[in-house]
């Protein structure tokens, strides 16, 4: 999650709309894939290993990570715990030359990355839920607006009726589909970025405009520095 990123913003009604939509469509049609949208994506080669940065996708992927973690911690089935946590957070294997790493990396701002090294990496990261209602206070709106999705995801995996955290994972892991857009040039992704809808909403003017500024600082020679500047005035 590359620091020129807006911050995380779905509030309650768009993470539990999401988590409704995919329960209502298990029980309509189990044998049906269920399609969330498309990301757009930089793919990227750093010290050998293949990485990528986000540019369109990323409250749906935030979401999706955050209600792995949360289902990590509430489940009682050792299968569904370990895929969970396998992914949230890749451990390190120097046997396979395999780094210790989060399957998604904030480099938003530090809040970010401290906020999910506290309560979704770890095991029980998420059931300190008194820390978390703290945490809907942080000055960050990022931080914020992901505390309340962690409490509003258990909420919902533990009061809504008749609901099998279990059923719905199954699901979720093998018939909800995510298309991602994929290109190692940078301007090629800026301009699918431009195009693509978010789950049929169009782009915000300003993630647009942040896209322009990047496109212009980039083709002036501007620094990394002046480019994570440049976009954060003009796009936020």
């Amino acid at each position: 999650m590359p620091d020129y990123q807006r911050p995380y913003v779905w509030g309650t009604d768009q993470v539990i709309d999401l988590l409704e939509d995919v329960a209502d469509w298990r029980v309509s049609r189990p044998e049906s894939e269920y399609f969330i949208g498309s990301i757009v994506l930089q793919r990227k080669r750093t010290d050998g290993i293949i990485e990528f940065d986000l540019l369109d996708g990323q409250q749906r992927l935030s979401t999706c990570l955050m209600a792995h973690a949360v289902a990590r911690d509430l489940t009682q089935n050792a299968l569904l715990k370990e895929s969970c946590r396998k992914s949230v957070y890749q451990e390190a294997n120097p046997f396979d030359d395999i780094p210790e790493r989060l399957r998604i990396v904030y480099d938003i701002r530090d809040e970010v990355r401290d906020f999910v090294d506290r309560f979704i990496k770890p095991d029980g990261g998420t059931n300190d839920q008194t820390a978390l209602q703290q945490a809907k206070n942080a000055s960050d709106l990022s931080v914020r607006n992901m505390a309340n999705a962690l409490l509003e995801i258990r909420r919902y995996f533990s009061e809504t009726p008749e609901f099998n955290l279990e059923s719905f994972f199954q699901f979720f892991r093998n018939r909800v589909l995510l298309v991602y857009v994929a290109s190692p040039n940078l301007d090629d992704a800026f301009q699918m970025f431009t195009v693509l809808n978010d789950r049929g909403m169009k782009l915000r003017g300003s993630d647009i405009l942040k896209t322009h500024n990047l496109r212009a600082l980039r083709a002036e020679g501007a620094s990394d520095v002046e480019q994570r500047v440049g976009t954060v005035l003009g796009g936020n």
